[in-house]
């Protein structure tokens, strides 16, 4: 009977930390950088997804960049290439970050999980973690209408529904998203496999960059309203420790509050760090 309740206790602990961490695990387990290990998600699954992701960087961001800014004749067309650029750039160093960050952003989001599992045995405090998780959610649900909203038409739609002619060569062919050179390597112009092939290279690059992009700000938007809610947690027993002072209770309210702060320093410092 005690082991039974003892792995029922276990079951609900694990359940909130799922239930809170939720898109952070949708988003980062693709692209090969959530820390915590699964059945179905281990340490060499996590190493090939990241190799596929740097890969699909190699084989679109490079020869996009060598195009635009060595091939591309037309100034227009450039300048509207770099927001593009700068957007998988950006990302891209974020993505280097992390795993170079890997094992401490591991031993953060374990620290993370504690801190849930911690929760079960008060009722008052989950209920106003939960409270300010909700809120996170909603922050990141519209944070995916608008960037998959954006990504579908440009990435997916847009490509093989635009059609140019080769004037040197009169061919008419169909775009890509990030058009490249391939010093003459590969010819999307020429052939239909491969521009098929590139098409779902790019498709699963372009993909990926907004999974990034969300599972970068589903983490900080996640921890960032867990010190918000640790915080007000705090200001609440200092309330009601001015009711009912004790030397005991206010020892356990600094330290708890010391513990909500380690959630505010360990990604932002090593993360901006580099």
């Amino acid at each position: 009977m005690v082991a039974t309740e003892e792995v029922n206790a276990s079951l609900e602990k694990n359940a909130i930390f799922d239930r809170v961490s939720i898109f952070m695990r949708l988003f980062l387990q693709p692209i090969g950088i959530w820390p915590l290990h699964t059945v179905n998600y281990t340490s060499k699954t996590r190493f090939c997804l990241s190799v596929v992701c740097l890969t699909a960087v190699a084989l679109v961001a490079g020869p996009h960049i060598y195009y635009v800014f060595f091939v591309m004749a037309d100034t227009h067309l450039r300048i509207r290439h770099l927001p593009p650029i700068s957007f998988y750039s950006i990302n891209t160093v974020k993505y280097v970050v992390f795993i170079m960050i890997s094992e401490k952003f591991s031993a953060f989001v374990r620290l993370f999980a504690r801190d849930w599992r911690s929760l079960v045995n008060e009722p008052r405090q989950l209920s106003i973690m939960l409270s300010y998780t909700s809120k996170a959610k909603y922050l990141i649900v519209a944070s995916i209408i608008l960037l998959y909203g954006n990504a579908v038409p440009f990435i997916i739609l847009l490509p093989p529904m635009t059609k140019l002619v080769d004037e040197a060569t009169n061919v008419t062919y169909r775009t890509l998203c990030y058009p490249g050179h391939y010093f003459d390597l590969i010819d999307p112009k020429q052939s239909q496999l491969t521009y098929s092939i590139l098409y779902v290279v790019q498709t699963y690059f372009g993909f990926s960059l907004v999974t990034c992009t969300l599972g970068f700000l589903s983490v900080f938007v996640t921890f960032g309203l867990h010190v918000s809610a640790r915080c007000n947690i705090t200001s609440l027993l200092i309330q009601e420790l001015v009711d009912d002072y004790s030397r005991a209770r206010l020892k356990f309210i600094v330290g708890q509050h010391s513990q909500s702060l380690k959630y505010q320093t360990p990604i932002s410092s090593e993360y901006f760090e580099y």
